[in-house]
């Protein structure tokens, strides 16, 4: 089970981690890109194709999965090669700004826990399709640094 965690800074901002762990070896590299006239830097596992990462505009996206069993069986299966929750990070991080990096995870549905964050402004996102037999459902909280000083 991967982990995230974030923090604020006072005089820095916002900051954010995350372990990756699976029970498969992931095979790690680093994607610079530039689109629309935005910068990204993405961790990207060759495995499965998933993506997260930073934007020049300072936007952070890091997110755990809810069915890594399912990442798990594509992988096992030799199926795991363009992961859609990849590709749907890798699109919001093509935004401007926070707020319409979260409108859009959220417009394209992506499931787990999910911190959207620059180093002024952090989202929490928490999003569920049960295995899609249930509708998406999710919830989405703004943390201030007062909260966190």
């Amino acid at each position: 089970m991967c982990i995230i965690i974030a923090k604020y800074f006072p005089g820095i901002g916002w900051a954010g981690a995350k372990n990756r762990d699976r029970k498969y070896i992931p095979e790690l590299d680093f994607i610079e890109s530039e689109k629309k006239g935005i910068d990204r830097m993405m961790m990207h596992d060759r495995v499965t194709g998933y993506k997260e990462g930073i934007n020049s505009r300072g936007i952070s996206i890091l997110n755990t999965s809810l069915d890594i069993g399912d990442d798990e069986k594509e992988v096992e299966a030799g199926k795991a090669k363009s992961s859609p929750d990849g590709q749907i990070i890798a699109a919001a991080l093509l935004q401007n700004n926070v707020v319409d990096a979260v409108k859009l995870l959220i417009k394209h549905k992506l499931v787990g826990c999910t911190i959207v964050f620059d180093k002024n402004e952090l989202y929490l996102i928490e999003a569920s399709d049960q295995d899609g037999t249930k509708p998406y459902k999710y919830k989405s909280e703004e943390h201030t640094s007062e909260l966190q000083s």
